[in-house]
């Protein structure tokens, strides 16, 4: 779960993984009007969405456990 947390902040230019940060803005425009999108590192995304497809079914298994459990502490 921390990994995760990691690269996910990696991803956006919160933490470094490496010494050297390469980052990219994707630009979009909509009528006229200039709408950039956050500073990814296109590294950090690749791992971040190879951590998601490989423990996917264990992170939702994870979060269900927990939700079933808030759910019969409430009651």
């Amino acid at each position: 779960m921390i990994t995760g947390i990691l690269l996910l902040l990696a991803t956006f230019d919160l933490a470094a993984i490496t010494y050297e940060i390469w980052s990219e803005a994707f630009f979009i425009s909509i009528a006229g009007r200039e709408i950039s999108t956050p500073y990814v590192q296109p590294w950090s995304l690749l791992v971040f969405v190879t951590f998601l497809i490989i423990n996917g079914k264990y992170l939702v298994n994870s979060f269900k456990r927990k939700d079933n459990k808030m759910q019969r502490d409430t009651v």
